[in-house]
């Protein structure tokens, strides 16, 4: 997928600049905008020249966890990208909620005021409060928890975590049916979305087991390593074993492995190796939606700098690499779910 200027975008259509300016100013064309010292530049993902974001219809609230049972594979800038994806190509159209279900809590304090995080209630309050009385877990306290981030090019909304939600899971396992209580919370606050991504911690315990509890799909991600493969490999099957034993709790979502996006890819044989050996493990899987990122600078850069790659201005002279991938994977989901439709 190439980024095209505005004159490359109207010679590609045959039709006249002007027209895409206003394309891009009416939010009928799927567009990047950079601001410059002197200006505004926009540029259109080759991909997206026929998508009209504002025929784009939602449906049901989808949700979707990042898993992977290993750390360091980019499972939060994964999260926060593929929300960024939804958001830009339907031009903020699109309703997004990251939950971020890790005890870690990096995605929160890298996209969220230390402010924020010290005043306002987060994921591991509201676990708290089921471990008193599930009946104090209200719609009201659920939004009173959230917080709305907008860039110029995104906009989603962060229910954030804490270093106290280890603590609070813990502490739920003593309680019937943990595993629902996450499902429970999200059920209040699902009216008010189209889409709500679970960043989860590098874990498959109860933490995982709780996201998949809601899941309609799930995005795998693995890095090409020795012992990122090897892992992956285990979870598939404890992947398949979640599956059967949730069968039986009450509102579970029979979940969907989605795809499986294997980042940081190096120019190397041995990592070429790995990198074959997940595809094989996925397609022996039934997985067919297989995703390559390279590893790139330009990520960390964009994490560095607290914003999603597609706010990032370098983006647009590395080739769109990582950015045109990744929106591969939100144009592949919108498409599979029925709710993109070129224009």
């Amino acid at each position: 997928m190439e980024l095209l200027n505005t004159n490359v975008a109207a010679n590609r259509l045959n039709i006249s600049r002007a027209t895409i300016l206003q394309r891009v100013e009416n939010k009928t064309m799927v567009s990047l905008t950079f601001q410059t010292k002197k200006l505004k530049k926009h540029f259109i993902p080759s991909d997206f020249l026929h998508i009209n974001p504002q025929k784009i219809e939602f449906h049901d609230c989808k949700v979707i966890s990042i898993i992977q049972n290993k750390g360091g594979v980019g499972k939060s800038s994964l999260a926060i990208n593929f929300a960024s994806s939804l958001s830009l190509i339907s031009s903020k159209k699109a309703r997004i909620l990251i939950v971020d279900f890790d005890p870690q809590a990096n995605l929160s304090e890298n996209f969220l005021s230390q402010n924020i995080l010290s005043n306002k209630p987060t994921i591991a309050d509201i676990m708290r409060l089921h471990k008193e009385n599930r009946e104090l877990v209200t719609k009201d306290v659920v939004l009173n928890s959230i917080s709305t981030v907008e860039f110029e090019n995104v906009k989603y909304d962060i229910l954030p975590s804490s270093i106290d939600l280890g603590i609070e899971i813990e502490s739920l396992r003593t309680k019937t049916t943990p595993e629902t209580r996450l499902n429970r919370t999200l059920k209040l606050i699902e009216e008010f979305y189209d889409f709500i991504i679970i960043d989860t911690p590098p874990t498959v315990g109860l933490y995982t087991q709780m996201a998949l509890n809601c899941s309609d799909d799930i995005l795998l991600i693995a890095i090409p390593e020795e012992f990122p493969a090897r892992g992956f490999k285990t979870l598939l099957e404890q992947l398949e074993l979640y599956k059967n034993e949730m069968i039986d709790l009450k509102d579970s979502k029979d979940f969907n492995i989605f795809g499986l996006v294997i980042n940081k890819i190096e120019n190397t044989n041995l990592n070429k190796h790995y990198k074959d050996v997940l595809v094989e493990l996925s397609f022996k899987a039934g997985i067919d939606n297989l995703y390559f990122i390279p590893k790139l600078l330009t990520m960390s850069e964009s994490q560095a700098f607290h914003i999603p790659i597609f706010e990032y201005k370098q983006e647009c002279d590395m080739g769109f690499k990582i950015g045109g991938e990744i929106l591969k994977i939100a144009f592949d989901y919108l498409v599979k779910n029925g709710i993109i439709k070129e224009d």
